[in-house]
């Protein structure tokens, strides 16, 4: 049994041994040209390539952020009103004493009238003053006449 066994193993085993010691690109084939090796039963198969050249390449990336100013520079009026019109452009240069507003004159015209008419009451009580101070001189002889304003 053990016979029939060894035999059938070689008899399968045989071939497949000898198979795989056949090896189609022996060094004799190496030496021979493209055409004698397509003689001798090996094909040529077409290759392509591509020649390479060093270009320039541009990496760009787009990524989302925020611009900030580094210096920032604030505008204020220097008094207080209701501005009719801007006399400059953002982002221009302005020289020192330039007229950057224009601010509504209503608030500060009225304001210049209050102050005159304060001063003709103050100039009237300061002239009532005086007429009552002579009126006492005449009532208080003893007094010297000594004048206070």
């Amino acid at each position: 049994m053990k016979r029939i066994m060894a035999l059938i193993c070689g008899v399968v085993l045989f071939p497949l041994v000898l198979s795989a010691c056949d090896n189609p690109f022996n060094d004799s084939d190496k030496n021979k040209s493209p055409a004698q090796q397509s003689s001798s039963g090996l094909q040529e198969i077409a290759v392509d390539y591509i020649a390479i050249e060093p270009t320039r390449v541009s990496l760009t990336n787009e990524l989302p952020g925020r611009i900030v100013s580094f210096r920032v520079a604030e505008i204020r009026p220097q008094v207080s009103g209701i501005i009719k019109s801007r006399q400059f452009k953002e982002g221009s240069l302005v020289e020192e004493g330039q007229q950057l507003y224009q601010i509504d004159p209503a608030r500060y015209e009225a304001d210049y009238q209050m102050a005159k008419a304060r001063l003709q009451d103050a100039r009237a009580q300061v002239r009532n003053a005086k007429l009552l101070i002579d009126r006492y001189d005449e009532f208080l002889p003893w007094c010297n006449n000594s004048k206070i304003i």
